[in-house]
């Protein structure tokens, strides 16, 4: 493998956990704002809620848009 690919892998990489820091950070947003938690009980509660919960908490404070 050369010093290209191995840029190319580290850059997949990145994006990876840079995405998956986003997909956590909007979860704590939601539940905080859906039960009105603070960073700590928020974080606390995402650690027992489902996928299928999280999207129905997202579903209820879809405000809209155009």
């Amino acid at each position: 493998m050369d010093t290209k690919e191995q840029n190319q892998d580290l850059d997949i990489v990145r994006k990876s956990v840079l995405n998956k820091k986003d997909a956590i950070s909007e979860s704590l947003r939601l539940v905080k704002e859906y039960y009105g938690y603070s960073n700590e009980k928020a974080k606390q509660a995402l650690s027992v809620l489902s996928d299928e919960q999280l999207a129905m908490i997202e579903q209820k404070l879809y405000k809209g848009g155009k």
